[in-house]
């Protein structure tokens, strides 16, 4: 179970949520607030390290985003636009977006086609489903070999990872290894599902993202410039001279209703995504059959 979202209710699914509460849902966890002071309070993010310069929302939503996901789930530090990390998460995610979208393939409309083989004229999209697993598998398990390689020589940034490994008994069983398992798949599936909110579809409208809410806001805050005035004055007087931190939050509570208020104002993840009933269900009094496509109302 790659993609967490994707999957079928099996055991496996159920599982991942139990450790994303054990972890993520403990307050004041220095690794979950800390990097998202990072990328405000370090830089530069103008240029890749091949020296090519990069745009205002490249340079600091995008790569600020990088910096975030990587440090929460694994505790990787992204250094430059162009990154390793980088690389891997754009070749494995990329492709997945085009996958999803409807009609992509000529097999959406005639599924027959899947059962042609692969060398045949038209079956490209099976040569790219094996190619795109591969890149996927890299992404699942190369930044956490990276991060248990870390916290292995004692030189790591605490991280989601961390605190799960850690929790763990130090046997080696087929328990423990069905553990690291799950930790594993828990963080490719935050790594992915963050990544999705900090990178993907940069031009498309109404992108489930983080970089989407974010740009929102720069919006909000040109079309309402008397909002914006106000949440300035807010700032300088609560953080004078210096940048704000997440102490600080209690202190701003107009800054704080500015942000809630753009995240409701434009909705970043009006996404259902359709399932399959593999059996024959009933949800408040609605009978559900088997082989139902089932697509949720969210908004």
């Amino acid at each position: 179970m790659m993609f967490l979202v994707l999957g079928s209710f099996t055991l496996m699914l159920r599982a991942p949520p139990s450790s994303f509460s054990t972890a993520l849902k403990q307050p004041g966890i220095c690794w979950r607030r800390d990097p998202q002071s990072t990328p405000v309070t370090s830089g530069p993010y103008g240029h890749r390290s091949d020296g090519v310069e990069l745009g205002l929302r490249d340079a600091s939503v995008c790569h600020s985003a990088r910096i975030i996901i990587m440090l929460i789930c694994y505790g990787l530090e992204v250094k430059t636009a162009n990154d390793p990390w980088v690389a891997i998460a754009e070749e494995a995610i990329n492709p997945l977006m085009d996958a999803l979208m409807p009609g992509a393939f000529l097999v959406d409309s005639l599924p027959f086609l899947k059962y042609v083989p692969s060398w045949l004229p038209g079956a490209g999209f099976k040569r790219n489903a094996r190619k795109w697993k591969d890149f996927a598998t890299r992404l699942l398990n190369a930044p956490y070999v990276a991060a248990k390689q870390n916290i292995e020589s004692g030189e790591y940034t605490p991280s989601f990872v961390s605190e799960l490994l850690q929790k763990l008994d130090d046997d080696v069983s087929a328990g423990r290894q069905e553990q690291e398992n799950l930790i594993k798949e828990t963080a490719g599936n935050m790594y992915i599902g963050l990544w999705s909110h900090g990178h993907l579809n940069w031009d498309a409208a109404g992108a489930d993202t983080t970089m989407a809410a974010i740009t929102s806001f720069l919006f909000a805050m040109l079309v309402a410039p008397d909002v914006q005035r106000k949440a300035q004055e807010e700032v300088d007087r609560v953080t004078p001279g210096r940048l704000p931190t997440f102490e600080d939050e209690r202190s701003m509570p107009y800054v704080t209703a500015v942000v809630w208020e753009s995240l409701r104002w434009k909705n970043i993840t009006p996404i259902g995504v359709p399932h399959y009933s593999v059996a024959e269900d009933e949800y408040n009094g609605y009978r559900i059959p088997k082989g139902s496509v089932v697509i949720s109302n969210v908004w």
